[in-house]
């Protein structure tokens, strides 16, 4: 009955739609037929896991590539608030933004010493003959 009233409708034949299903997902799928609130609903799972529901919310935004005026914008905003640290009043705040200037410069320092780094050659044995 649900293939002659899907056929009236002018819809897709559910012979098809199951045979593009099978086509689809041949080696793992598997068919389920969920009854909630008087409601009947087929759904193709994987593995015998349900679907996933879809939420539009939890989306992860994709990556935007900043223009050049927002990346200088963004720039001038790190320095201001830099800047403000440096001419505080309270000296506390002056004195922990520069150590944290020098962890910072030293970890750069590290980084780029690293590139030079050569490997220890092994010493060679002493020969008193020579």
């Amino acid at each position: 009955m649900l293939g002659i009233a899907a056929s009236i409708r002018g819809g897709v034949g559910i012979g098809r739609r199951f045979s593009f299903a099978t086509r689809k997902h041949a080696s793992t799928a598997s068919l389920e037929l969920r009854t909630n609130n008087d409601f009947v609903r087929f759904s193709i799972t994987k593995d015998g896991y349900p679907a996933k529901e879809k939420k539009g919310k939890n989306k992860v935004p994709k990556y935007v590539k900043m223009s050049k005026k927002a990346k200088l914008n963004e720039l001038r905003l790190y320095h201001l608030k830099a800047k403000k640290k440096m001419i505080s009043p309270n000296p506390e705040v002056r004195i922990r933004y520069k150590l944290e200037k020098a962890e910072r410069k030293e970890a750069w320092l590290i980084e780029k010493l690293r590139k030079f780094e050569v490997s220890k050659t092994p010493s060679e044995a002493y020969d008193p003959e020579i």
